[in-house]
Formats: structure tokens, C-alpha cells, sequence
């Protein structure tokens, strides 16, 4: 399965729509509310766009977020774009601090846990193994990225 607008793997605004805001395994672009993602697996499945994510390309403001236990496990296969790429969330602008109540006694506000990047190569302007770009503050802990390729232009990291 592909998911995409352009094949070419890069940060080049010619081979990719500005206006494709938001590419995700799960959600593209979450805007208000409360998302709760537990166990989701993503496999070797090809990203492309702006704003992408193996779980939510565009988390933006408003959102609030719990991810536990997701993976996102490829083959030498891509989550690329021209900015705010990342294993789990692309553009994460979440700024909701309401809790989202899981497992009637446990609440969490913007929360990644036991979550997994593998096997990817990741690219863009603003590229991370979990998060491209974040604003606001998360919560992450028990979370991983193993056997990736992060690359970009600017603001690239292994985490974040």
C-alpha cells in the first residue's frame, strides 16, 4: 500500500502539494477533540505529503492525544515530505490539556507510551524518529526508534 501525492522521497516543493496538509496511517489531520490511538500497528506502508506521520500527519491545536503501544514497523520503506515528518506524529501542534480517561483510572493529556519506529527512512525539513515538529509540551516515555534513516534540511533529530 502507498499513500501518496508523489513518489520522489525529499523535501522539494515541485513533487509535493502544499496543499496536501496532513498524511497519516491513522488520521492526516486532527484538528479538535480527544484522540485515543492504543495498539495500532503500521506496516511497511510509504508516506508522502506534507505534515506526515506513520500515526497522525497534522495534529493541530485544540487536539488532545493519548498514543499507547502503536508501532510503526517498515522494510527500508519512507515517511517523507517537504516538512514536519516524523515516525509517529508530523506536525504536532497539540495544545488541549484536558486528560483523556483510559482504563477508568489513568488519564493523560498529550501522551506517547510503548510506542515504536522501525525501519524507515525519514526526510524532510523539520524530520524526527517520533516527532517532526513539536510545539506544546508531551509526554513521552517506554517509546523507541531503531534501524531508521532520519534526514532533512533543517531541524532533524532521532527523537524529536
Amino acid at each position: 500500500m502507498i499513500i501518496t501525492i508523489a513518489r520522489q522521497c525529499g523535501y522539494d516543493q515541485k513533487s509535493t502539494s502544499l496543499s496536501f496538509n496532513g498524511v497519516g496511517g491513522a488520521i492526516g489531520r486532527a484538528n479538535n477533540g480527544q484522540v485515543l490511538l492504543i495498539n495500532f500497528k503500521l506496516e511497511n506502508v510509504d508516506l508522502y505529503g506534507k505534515n506526515t506521520a506513520g500515526l497522525i500527519g497534522n495534529v493541530n491545536g485544540g487536539l488532545n492525544f493519548k498514543a499507547y503501544n502503536c508501532k510503526v514497523e517498515g522494510k527500508d520503506n519512507e515517511i517523507c515530505g517537504i516538512e514536519h515528518t516524523g515516525g509517529l506524529f508530523g506536525y504536532c501542534n497539540a495544545s488541549n490539556n484536558n486528560n483523556i480517561q483510559y482504563d477508568d483510572s489513568i488519564s493523560y493529556a498529550n501522551h506517547i507510551d510503548g510506542c515504536s519506529v522501525s525501519g524507515y527512512q525519514i526526510s524532510a525539513a523539520n524530520a524526527g524518529g517520533l516527532i517532526g515538529t513539536n510545539n506544546y509540551d508531551k509526554k513521552i516515555c517506554n517509546s523507541k526508534v531503531e534501524n531508521c534513516k532520519i534526514e532533512g534540511k533543517t531541524a532533524v533529530g532521532g527523537a524529536i
